[in-house]
């Protein structure tokens, strides 16, 4: 039953997420990260920027487009161009708030703009590498820098 549930609430936000317009410019081109919270004070929160920090490289390597989503303001960091972070803007899509009943999430975006993780907790870094680099196009781009 829990099964169920929970790959419907996956494909109910991989649709959500595909009509967002913030988010599909980056399909086929980035993975995005997003990470949301009620208040950017939020420990969690905080805890889960920092995993990010020091890291830079290996996000860019992978890909990486951090959006970072407080209520109803989003920003985002482009790792792939030398860290760009972006003032904070008007979420334009409502329903890429925090949808959990827990005032944290973290949801991981492949290059084909499905949701490949979603959780209430920390996301750390090498769990984000592990999780990545195990994906097959992900596989296919290292063996093709070989």
């Amino acid at each position: 039953m829990i099964k169920i549930v929970t790959t419907t609430l996956l494909i109910m936000l991989t649709s959500l997420i595909l009509s967002a317009q913030d988010l599909k410019k980056y399909r086929w081109d980035n993975r995005i990260i997003i990470v949301k919270s009620i208040s950017s004070t939020n420990h969690q929160f905080q805890k889960q920027l920092k995993e990010f920090q020091g890291n830079e490289d290996g996000l860019a390597e992978r890909k990486i487009v951090l959006f970072e989503i407080v209520g109803g303001k989003y920003r985002t960091t482009d790792y792939t161009s030398d860290c760009h972070l972006s003032e904070w803007k008007t979420l334009s899509n409502p329903q890429l708030k925090l949808t959990s009943k827990s005032d944290f999430e973290v949801v991981l975006i492949g290059l084909d703009n499905g949701v490949k993780l979603m959780q209430n907790d920390l996301f750390t870094y090498e769990d984000l590498c592990r999780k990545i680099d195990s994906m097959p196009m992900r596989m296919a781009e290292i063996r093709g820098a070989e």
